[in-house]
């Protein structure tokens, strides 16, 4: 019987080269992941790795899904536990027990959590979690017209304050609301969290941006107080615009509109996806983000693989699974961040997913 994420990462750990992590920071993502649940409930897993400082630092990030949200406290045996030992464990298993609550907003309005860890902390709090959450606009009738913030007041009262410690200050909230509200029309917020373990942060809300258009991002920061350099911005997004499908926006939020912006590069678009990888890399290593050894070694991550070749890698107590389903694990580079602050750094996101095709379907697609 697997029981662990760890379980479900041993063929994984060996693509983790030097190039994209250090030993220390294997080591912290091996503890992590034996403390976590398997891949029955985690729905995906996601490597962080920072190019820039080159320090070859990997965080990990996992993901539960609402779908099997009541998977969680059964499958976690060492929750209570952490919980007792831990503020930022703690507040997630309060979290967790919101969301199975049925009927509260939470329950309600929550697609899914994401549980963030920093290796690179030189200290024990890497072995703590950051919370990221996907809202959704409650749908109360109570909501006020013309306000798009309306929809969203009870993440503040029902998850903000809980990780917070009702220390969020009349500042910080109205700061919120002004990026709601001047949200241009299409795009939403699709991520809320607060580093935790971060003490610079632990009081800022990072909020996650998608849908807006490249052309509206300068005017919107500006519009919610950001004072950035409109310039230098501008110039690096006519750049990143040349060679991107999206880009998503990352802002942290407290008394004021953090400097630090996060700038998440997405090529969505088929076919010939790896060559435009290949292409914005090529223009990262001229703007020195990156170095050719890291990047190659990015650029080998994706694939995939089916059970039938690696057994070891899905746990033995997959109910969810059609008894026709074929089980497939896919890697592929989820998206690159571009943090300006204003000194640059990249990040690459490299995505971990397992999930069950019908043996039928799968034949076709074949």
């Amino acid at each position: 019987m697997k029981n662990s994420l760890q379980d479900s990462l041993i063929n994984i750990y060996p693509l983790l080269t030097s190039k994209i992590t250090n030993s220390d920071s294997l080591f912290k993502i091996i503890n992590i992941a034996e403390k976590l649940p398997n891949v029955n409930v985690i729905s995906d897993v996601m490597f962080e790795s920072n190019l820039t400082k080159g320090e070859s630092t990997t965080d990990i990030s996992i993901v539960f899904d609402k779908l099997n949200r009541h998977l969680i406290i059964d499958s976690f045996p060492s929750l209570l536990n952490l919980a007792n030992k831990s503020n930022p464990w703690k507040k997630f298993e309060s979290l967790i027990q919101k969301w199975i609550e049925e009927g509260s907003s939470v329950y309600n309005n929550v697609e899914h959590i994401w549980l963030e860890f920093d290796t690179g902390a030189k200290d024990d709090s890497g072995l703590e979690p950051s919370l990221f959450f996907y809202p959704l606009p409650s749908s109360s009738k109570y909501n006020k017209p013309f306000s798009n913030f309306a929809r969203y007041e009870w993440i503040i009262c029902d998850v903000i304050e809980l990780l917070m410690d009702d220390c969020i200050s009349m500042l910080t909230r109205q700061n919120l609301q002004k990026c709601f509200d001047l949200l241009p029309e299409n795009s939403e917020v699709f991520d809320v969290g607060v580093m935790l373990p971060r003490v610079s942060e632990s009081k800022l809300v990072r909020l996650c941006i998608r849908g807006i258009k490249t052309s509206e991002i300068i005017e919107y920061l500006y519009s919610i107080g950001w004072n950035g350099s409109i310039e230098e911005m501008c110039h690096l997004l006519n750049e990143l615009s040349t060679l991107t499908d999206s880009i998503l926006i990352s802002i942290s939020v407290g008394d004021d509109i953090n400097s630090r912006i996060g700038l998440e590069c997405y090529i969505d678009k088929k076919p010939q996806s790896i060559h435009r990888w290949q292409m914005f890399f090529d223009f990262m290593i001229k703007k020195k983000l990156c170095t050719f050894d890291q990047a190659s070694e990015i650029m080998s991550w994706p694939g995939h693989m089916q059970e039938k070749s690696c057994q070891e890698v899905w746990p033995s107590n997959n109910s969810n699974i059609l008894s026709n389903a074929v089980k497939i694990s896919t890697r592929v580079i989820n998206h690159v961040k571009i943090v300006y602050q204003p000194k640059l750094e990249a990040k690459a996101y490299l995505r971990l997913s397992h999930y069950s095709v019908e043996y039928d379907a799968l034949q076709q697609e074949a």
